[in-house]
Order: structure tokens, then C-alpha cells, then sequence
């Protein structure tokens, strides 16, 4: 009896390093690399692309947006739409220490929300020259992918974007069409209510081959809301996880009551005997 005693109280300390260990376990699979993995772009006014978040009166403001790293690099991601000029926006803010003179930032685009690599075929990329002297340009450069190690320039530009050195940041602003009848087969063709797959890349030179200097994990794009209101795998996934959770604890909360049950019997039997 004293065994089973001794093993169910190791198990009182045991039990709270398996919940910790289990809950790191499961942030770490939800959140991936950004604070939300799926970002739903709201319809808003058309940003000037240069570069410069407050161009125009509230121009980044409440937009969708989330954090993350491009491998140790932290960024910030803005996003939005507008329908009459049939593109998509996004804005990022890269915090970095050291900024090199032809550092660029890209945008891998999918042409679904599948996220094999053999499915990116656009590429958007702001790369700079002299970046942190008077004679800074940034030069919008629109790549298409004919496999997964080789890429060319479009012939023709599909989109905009500019960029702009606010102290340890880059501040970038892209502005991507829809190019919903793709003729030239170049660009992935986004729709109003579907989702994308998409990859932000980085590089210290203008040399675009892969595999690429640093490029960030997928995140999940939506273009306004969708048609039919849909569960994503990573919701489902989300949502079996919080189940498990919620089960896990109720289970660990009745071990701890019966293990404080048997510990005061145990005490009150003894009790009894003197």
C-alpha cells in the first residue's frame, strides 16, 4: 500500500512538468512563426506605395496584421485590399540592427492555399540600393517561377512597391494585382474570397537564387471574406488541440483530488489505529 502511496504522490510532481512540457509543445504547433497564421484582408483605401506608413491620413490603421520572425528577423505584416483597383496591399516592417546597402524583402506568392513548394510560382520583391544614403533607391522586381530552383524576371511588372530606412527599420509597401485572367501565365491569380499561401523572403545582395538567404514560414491569406464560411486545417487542428487540452486537465484535476482523497484516508486510518 505505502508503494502505490509513494508512486501516486511522485506522480503530483511528475504530472505539472508533462502539462507544461504539453502546453509548449502546443503553442509552439498553433503559432508557428507568426501570432496568427491565417490573416483575413479588409477592404481599404488604396495606399501610396512608398515606402512611408502615414502617406495618407490612417493609412496602416486597423488594418489585419500580425508578428513574426523570417528566421531571426523580426517582422510585422499589414494587409489589405481594394476591389475597384483589384489589388492587394501589404505592408512590413523589418527590425533589424545592421541594414546592408542592397538588402531586399520578397513575397513568395502560391496559386492555392497549398503550401508544397512545388506550388509558388510568383515572386514580389523590393531590393535596394545604397539603402542609408542620400542616393537610396528601391526598385520593384516581379519573378516568376519555373521550378523549385530556378526563377526569371516577368517581361511584364504585375504590381508596385517601394521601400523606406525609419532607424532599425525597413519599411516596406507592396501592391500586388489580381491578375485574375493571367494571360502571360507569370503571376498566381488571386480572387476576392480565396485563400493563398504565401512566403516572405530576404537577402543582403541582388542575387535572387534558392534557395534563399532567409525566408519565414507560410502564412495563410485570405482577400476579404469568404463565400462560404469554411474551416481551415489549422482551425480544425486548433480546435481538436483545445479539446485535448480541456480533457487532459479535467483528467489531471481528478488524479489530484483522488490522490488528496486517499492521502487523508490514509492519515484518518491511521489516526483511528492509535
Amino acid at each position: 500500500m505505502e508503494k502505490i502511496t509513494r508512486a501516486k504522490i511522485l506522480a503530483v510532481f511528475i504530472l505539472p512538468l508533462i502539462v507544461f512540457s504539453y502546453l509548449n509543445l502546443y503553442t509552439t504547433f498553433i503559432r508557428a512563426e507568426f501570432d496568427n497564421n491565417l490573416l483575413v484582408s479588409t477592404e481599404i483605401m488604396p495606399p501610396i506605395i512608398d515606402g512611408n506608413y502615414s502617406s495618407i491620413v490612417s493609412e496602416w490603421d486597423n488594418k489585419n496584421s500580425t508578428k513574426g520572425s523570417l528566421d531571426d528577423l523580426n517582422i510585422e505584416i499589414w494587409i489589405g485590399y481594394n476591389e475597384t483597383n483589384s489589388s492587394l496591399y501589404f505592408a512590413i516592417s523589418l527590425d533589424l540592427e545592421n541594414h546592408q546597402s542592397k538588402e531586399f524583402l520578397g513575397i513568395l506568392i502560391y496559386n492555392s492555399s497549398n503550401s508544397n513548394e512545388s506550388d509558388f510560382v510568383d515572386g514580389k520583391i523590393i531590393q535596394n540600393y545604397n539603402l542609408g544614403t542620400a542616393s537610396h533607391q528601391s526598385n520593384f522586381v516581379d519573378l516568376n517561377f519555373i521550378n523549385e530552383t530556378y526563377s526569371n524576371i516577368d517581361s511584364v511588372k504585375n504590381g508596385n512597391g517601394s521601400c523606406k530606412l525609419d532607424g532599425k527599420k525597413t519599411k516596406y509597401e507592396f501592391e500586388i494585382e489580381f491578375n485574375e485572367n493571367n494571360t502571360d501565365n507569370e503571376d498566381a491569380v488571386l480572387n476576392i474570397s480565396q485563400i493563398y499561401a504565401v512566403k516572405f523572403i530576404y537577402g543582403q545582395n541582388d542575387d535572387y537564387s534558392i534557395p534563399f538567404s532567409k525566408e519565414s514560414e507560410t502564412l495563410l491569406v485570405q482577400i476579404g471574406l469568404g463565400e462560404d464560411s469554411e474551416i481551415t486545417p489549422e482551425d480544425f487542428t486548433e480546435v481538436v488541440l483545445n479539446i485535448l487540452t480541456i480533457v487532459f486537465f479535467i483528467c489531471v484535476g481528478s488524479l489530484y483530488g483522488y490522490i488528496g482523497y486517499y492521502i487523508y484516508n490514509s492519515k484518518k486510518r491511521r489516526g483511528g489505529r492509535r
